[in-house]
């Protein structure tokens, strides 16, 4: 059975280009998980919401990227519900979806992310390509496996498997007219972000990732080192909006596609020969759909 990924970038390769283009970006769903029967239900909308949202823009994005946590538990089933709506969604509205891992895509808050491979992305890290700008998408919440220590100790490139090499070597791999941007889950822990409203706040604690490490320190001076190149950072895990410059790199920090009930949104970019725009955030108008199983806590259940 081919993963999410395989059918997207099967869609994506198939759709008419051109070097002027859009995408969205949003992250941390929870879809439809909740303590309630009534917070799932209201995920679940919020997400395909999100999904809907985009595909009214005219016009409408050329694909959509999703910076983790789209699930909550990382049950088989909550994997095989969402694939199932996200494969509805590309079907009907030809939007390809590109998802990186978040924490939340481990099995448990241990376990590992062997799921997200099955049903996902058989790789935890990989790129998009699109006309003039390259999208790698890397997994910097720890290995791939189960792990023994809290998951947050993981957070950053340390510990991550592939992903700083996959950097690496996409940047070194990207065509000379080509821009790039890095969709990731968890955030560094440095900088000052700037939220909607104008008001400031920096990461603490398991917000973001340490930026003392070897691994870490080599991701933010790869970066450094191709900020010519590198247009844009997303990532999530915060659930907030926000933008920061760090190392003279913009990063966007979209957190809100669900697992806060309210003021939700998604983030629309332009891109012009790789060149991308600042963001525009659209508020998210929740699916009038209604699911017919709900996740509440550990168990699924029924929704007549």
């Amino acid at each position: 059975m081919p993963t999410l990924t395989q059918r997207a970038q099967s869609l994506l390769k198939s759709l008419p280009k051109s070097n002027k283009f859009r995408f969205v970006y949003f992250g941390d769903s929870w879809f439809n998980w909740g303590n309630t029967r009534a917070d799932a239900i209201t995920r679940y909308q919020i997400f395909l919401g999100a999904l809907e949202t985009a595909a009214r823009q005219k016009p409408k994005p050329l694909f959509i990227l999703i910076g983790g946590d789209l699930v909550f538990t990382g049950l088989e089933s909550h994997y095989r519900y969402v694939s199932q709506k996200l494969n509805q969604f590309m079907t009907k509205y030809k939007i390809p979806v590109f998802i990186a891992p978040g924490n939340h895509e481990r099995t448990g808050p241990r376990g590992s992310l062997d799921l997200y491979r099955k049903y996902i992305s058989a790789r935890l890290n990989y790129r998009v390509d699109a006309p003039r700008l390259r999208i790698i998408m890397l997994n910097n919440i720890g290995p791939g496996t189960a792990v023994s220590e809290s998951y947050s100790e993981y957070y950053g490139f340390d510990r991550s498997g592939a992903a700083l090499s996959t950097l690496k070597s996409n940047l070194n791999s990207t065509p000379a007219n080509t821009k790039v941007a890095v969709v990731m889950h968890v955030p560094p822990r440095t900088g000052t972000w700037r939220r909607a409203n104008g008001s400031t706040f920096t990461l603490r604690d398991d917000d973001g990732f340490p930026i003392t490490t070897p691994a870490n320190r080599d991701f933010l001076n790869t970066l450094r080192q191709n900020r010519n190149k590198i247009q844009k950072v997303m990532v999530g895990h915060v659930h907030t909006y926000a933008t920061s410059t760090i190392q003279g790199i913009p990063y966007v920090l979209e957190g809100q596609g669900g697992a806060v009930i309210g003021n939700n949104s998604i983030v629309l970019f332009e891109v012009n020969n790789g060149t991308i725009s600042s963001p525009k955030r659209i508020p998210v108008k929740r699916s009038n759909q209604t699911p017919n199983k709900v996740f509440v806590n550990g168990s699924t259940l029924p929704n007549p």
